[in-house]
């Protein structure tokens, strides 16, 4: 009996450990609040860690065009915002702007007023996070080791004339890498990193509105609408 109720008592620990590493999408992802309701969201049939939602009650394929709304950057660490230049931000949330046309402007005309078979768009950069330096090296020659900048993307698509939510999307969360210099080695860019990491996610969010997806083709909507 006691070897029964200790080999319950691991998978119980095990099992609360796999929850505290790879996290429940409704409890232990951390979200920045840009969505109204994150308990519709579902995990994405074809990308690992992220989560979807598609209204069932309305269908993709009759939009055309899609409306991009001014893009939103939320920092992880308030310290970090503070000290990040303005001119910084401004150019990083230009470079997020400037990726988002390109991705969806394969799939969908982009234009700039509301109107009928039009998506109002929006996007945040969320738990942004720079790079920085991890701990001070002693003595000073020696290496120096850094932590990658990480982001998040969340999204989400409404009709721009009645407003009605169409889709909601949010990346998988960053992982954090790490980088070591040596000697006479130049330290990471603070904001390279984090463009990488965007860059990659926004190609994604892209897909979202190609032939594939639109026809259904890897997304069950009825499946993700409940």
């Amino acid at each position: 009996m006691g070897k029964i109720m200790n080999n319950r008592m691991i998978c119980i620990v095990w099992c609360g450990a796999c929850f505290a590493l790879f996290g429940c999408a409704s409890e232990q992802r951390r979200f920045a609040g840009f969505l109204r309701d994150y308990s519709i969201l579902k995990p994405h049939p074809t990308i690992q860690g992220a989560l979807v939602y598609w209204n069932p009650d309305i269908d993709p394929k009759k939009y055309n065009a899609v409306l991009v709304e001014p893009i939103e950057i939320h920092f992880m660490d308030r310290s970090e915002e503070n000290r990040a230049k303005p001119e910084d931000v401004g150019a990083f949330r230009r470079f997020v702007n400037d990726e988002l046309i390109a991705a969806i402007s394969k799939h969908a005309a982009i234009v700039t007023q509301p109107g009928p078979n039009v998506l109002r768009y929006r996007l945040q950069v969320s738990n942004l996070q720079l790079t920085r330096l991890i701990s001070e090296p002693y003595p000073v020659w020696s290496t120096r080791d850094y932590a990658l900048g990480t982001a998040n993307i969340e999204t989400d698509a409404h009709d721009s004339v009645s407003g009605e939510l169409v889709v909601a999307y949010v990346s998988p969360r960053g992982s954090v890498e790490r980088f070591t210099t040596f000697m006479l080695t130049r330290a990471p860019d603070r904001w390279e990193s984090a463009k990488t990491v965007v860059r990659n996610r926004i190609v994604t969010i892209g897909d979202l509105y190609s032939p594939r997806v639109v026809d259904r083709g890897v997304c069950d909507v009825a499946n993700y609408g409940e």
